[in-house]
């Protein structure tokens, strides 16, 4: 079934019953275009990435059984609609960030982040992975991989702490841990 082809009404039934078809297919495809102006006007220089904007776009309509969701009234098209609601979301969650500092999240060895004398025998390895979790560009990542990979965080933990689910923590993490890799290979292929 194309699902680019639905009606707003048919994707929108589709959605509720959690065809995970319709569900990319709205928010990777449909979303695309608002998650980008969002990501270049909101975030701009912050280093979110659109797999970051579409996770969290899914977990907020999600809630509550698509509660969110269920408020649209087809007045407008889908896509406009969206639009406004996001646009709403992620003001206020970058308004938060900002607040709470999480979007500028410095990692820097001479500061209280971390303290280089409770390290053990294996030190130089964890300078290295500080320095190469420096070069990540994305701060949610820096943050994830510091407190869950340096400083023990539990996921659970770190849910907490960004305000999100423990399978969008794992999520991050996974997207970090693969940008870490990327700079460990570059790094690897200059000296």
């Amino acid at each position: 079934m194309n699902h680019l082809l639905l009606s707003d009404q048919e994707l929108v039934a589709k959605i509720l019953e959690n065809d995970q078809d319709a569900i990319s297919c709205f928010l990777k495809i449909r979303c695309k275009n608002v998650l980008t102006y969002i990501k270049s006007n909101l975030f701009r220089d912050n280093y979110i990435e659109i797999d970051d904007l579409i996770s969290e776009l899914y977990l907020y309509l999600k809630e509550d059984n698509w509660k969110k969701l269920r408020e649209f009234e087809y007045r407008s098209k889908l896509t406009t609609w969206i639009s406004v609601v996001a646009f709403r979301y992620f003001r206020k969650k970058y308004s938060e960030l900002v607040t709470d500092n999480r979007l500028f999240c410095p990692i820097d060895v001479g500061r209280d982040y971390i303290k280089i004398d409770n390290f053990d025998e294996n030190w130089q390895a964890k300078i290295d992975l500080l320095d190469a979790i420096n070069r990540i560009k994305n701060p949610t990542y820096k943050l994830v991989l510091l407190r869950m990979e340096i400083e023990g965080y539990e996921p659970g933990e770190m849910a907490k702490k960004l305000n999100t689910t423990v399978s969008n923590v794992y999520n991050i993490k996974s997207r970090a841990r693969k940008e870490l890799q990327t700079i460990f290979s570059e790094v690897r292929r200059y000296e």
